[in-house]
């Protein structure tokens, strides 16, 4: 392959997983209809996905590759399906709608997983750096509203000690927003570890410092225990740092917790500024009762769809148990949870590799995939869907697996030359 053609492949999945994106993003915007919003997000994913593979060979072979590599995910279409066809059979809490909407699911998450995820890969995280950008601009907006100068999407409570009120941006929700500023943050601190331009690397840190404010006034408690796990584990797999710095800040972490986190968590600040008095605002009602609904129909669920019903009967209210592996083990029972949970442990295990030429990448995938995993055990937003947050869990999983690309000697030198190009 010419290094014209190299540049133009490039060009091609920078465009497509972009288009995607942004479809995606339109799902969380405030004033959107749902239904509009899924639509534009599903259609910018299929067109994304037909652009790649219509223009380039390359990315036909490797989703065939990959498609061949990955029998865990036909594992657990196949679950999900056979799963959702008997319910269908039963005419137990299902219909020919959910079959039908089953099926879509599974369409998208295989484009997302097996086109959009290598073309990323491909793509050498421009897509990554496009997504950071817009979403600093909505943290800007954020930042504007908390500050008085524009109204958009401010609460009118203020966020404790801090005295700003809180807001959601351009989003329906502060906890969508969260989720978006914190994605924003993680790819901005990659941006700027490989970055060498002092210029290109002012523009990440200012990037880093916006979407560091749109989080914190989000004022979501997830979105804050997300980007602190996330901030862990950047740090500890930081190869400038030296191990035994990394032993020694850790053993004097456990020796110091006992003697200062009691305190923290007891300080009137503390209790304040998170609102410990509320609790996990309704989660503590919601998980045990989902996990009632799964203990109900362990093997074969509720069916697809089913969440709102069975929340809304044994709850009386809310439509969802803001658990995303919950949610996913009412509807299809542990059978489809233990094949989906496995879909996304093998999707990382390549991140796990020592090979040094993937390292930047391997660390921002393990990052982002470890924000998603702790933000959507507060938020449900399953991989392979629509939303916004369910296109990027499922992207991502999908670039870290393309990663095993590296194993075929036929592919790996032309995969290699496509990152270093």
């Amino acid at each position: 392959m010419s290094m014209k053609s190299y540049y133009k492949t490039k060009n091609v999945a920078t465009i497509g997983v972009s288009l995607a994106m942004l479809g995606a993003l339109v799902t969380y915007i405030n004033g959107v209809p749902k239904l509009l919003g899924y639509v534009i997000s599903a259609s910018a994913i299929v067109f994304g996905s037909f652009l790649l593979v219509s223009t380039g060979t390359l990315f036909t072979t490797f989703a065939w590759r990959l498609l061949k590599a990955s029998p865990w995910f036909w594992l657990w279409a196949f679950v999900v399906l056979t799963i959702q066809y008997v319910h269908f059979l039963l005419g137990d809490a299902a219909d020919l709608e959910a079959l039908i909407r089953t099926l879509g699911y599974i369409f998208i998450f295989t484009l997302s997983y097996f086109v959009l995820g290598p073309a990323i890969f491909v793509a050498r995280g421009r897509p990554w750096d496009f997504l950071t950008l817009i979403i600093s601009c909505t943290s800007v907006i954020a930042v504007l509203g908390s500050l008085g100068i524009t109204s958009v999407g401010v609460y009118r409570s203020r966020i404790p000690i801090i005295g700003l009120p809180f807001t959601k941006s351009i989003f329906m929700d502060a906890n969508y927003f969260a989720v978006i500023a914190s994605v924003g943050l993680v790819s901005a601190i990659h941006g700027y570890s490989i970055s060498r331009e002092k210029s290109t690397r002012f523009i990440y840190a200012l990037g880093c410092l916006l979407n560091l404010l749109g989080v914190l006034l989000s004022y979501s408690r997830a979105g804050y225990l997300a980007v602190l796990g996330a901030a862990l584990l950047w740090f500890f797999t930081s190869r400038r740092i030296a191990r035994s710095w990394k032993i020694g800040l850790l053993a004097i972490g456990i020796i110091t917790a006992p003697l200062y986190v009691n305190s923290l968590l007891n300080s009137q600040a503390f209790q304040e500024f998170f609102q410990v008095q509320q609790g996990l605002t309704g989660r503590e009602i919601l998980w045990p009762s989902a996990l009632q609904a799964i203990a109900e129909r362990p093997v074969l669920g509720w069916g697809i769809g089913s969440v709102d019903d069975v929340i809304i009967a044994k709850v009386g209210r809310w439509t969802s148990s803001h658990n995303t592996y919950l949610d996913f083990g009412i509807m299809t029972g542990m059978l489809g949870l233990a094949a989906f949970l496995w879909v996304i442990i093998a999707s990382i295990w390549p991140l796990l590799s020592r090979e040094r030429s993937t390292y930047s990448q391997r660390r921002f995938l393990l990052t982002v995939l470890f924000l998603f995993f702790i933000l959507s055990n507060f938020i449900t937003f399953t991989p392979g869907g629509a939303s916004f947050a369910s296109f990027l869990y499922a992207l991502a999983l999908g670039e870290a697996n393309s990663l095993r690309l590296l194993r075929y000697s036929g592919l790996k030198e032309e995969t290699l030359l496509l990152q270093e190009t």
